[in-house]
């Protein structure tokens, strides 16, 4: 539920579970992206500090045991990949000065942003999980080609050669995988299981 757009419902329909069976304990929901502290996906946020990455960690150290303690827990269906988000795999240009402010990683569809050394200004165009495709002319496949790229577009005069060329992916590189046929549903559903 990347945009928001089904957590109301959800919220809604815990609500009225709970008045239906009026719980003698606590009855809660756990909403997996959204009850744990995430990697920033939005260009305002910064990264996890010391204290949020410990409890991201006690988080998934305590996750079998979400499913092994509820006394009930509902697994949804396969519901197919979910809708594109808006402006997925757009393509976008920016200033090479903007891309010296991210931090990179490796992915498989190559380099990618993960981060800002700063808060970017709003003005900036870059964001979180952009895939750079093209440093001035040079087309990037890691980051040591994005470093090269950018040491060259720094001596040129050309203005070309100081644009960045990415591809948008609001929350990172897409998962097409069926949501029962991932590795980590299959072991809350068997935690369920064996419960």
């Amino acid at each position: 539920d990347p945009r928001g757009t089904e957590a109301h419902v959800v919220s809604r329909l815990v609500e009225s579970a709970s008045a239906a069976i009026m719980p003698k304990g606590r009855l809660g929901f756990f909403y997996d992206m959204l009850s744990i502290s995430q990697k920033p996906f939005m260009r305002t946020q910064r990264n996890r500090n010391r204290k949020e990455q410990a409890e991201f960690s006690s988080a998934l150290a305590s996750m079998p045991f979400l499913y092994l303690f509820s006394d009930a827990v509902l697994h949804l269906n396969d519901m197919g990949p979910s809708a594109s988000l808006p402006g997925e795999g757009d393509f976008c240009q920016a200033e090479l000065h903007e891309l010296q402010n991210a931090e990179l990683s490796e992915h498989e569809s190559g380099p990618c942003i993960v981060g800002f050394h700063e808060v970017p200004p709003i003005s900036g165009k870059l964001s979180h999980f952009d895939l750079i495709l093209r440093v001035g002319s040079v087309e990037v496949r890691s980051i040591e080609d994005v470093r090269a790229a950018i040491m060259a577009g720094e001596d040129s005069e050309l203005p070309q050669d100081n644009i960045v060329m990415v591809k948008r992916a609001p929350f990172g590189r897409r998962n097409d995988i069926f949501p029962g046929k991932r590795g980590w549903i299959f072991l809350e559903r068997f935690c369920s299981m064996v419960k």
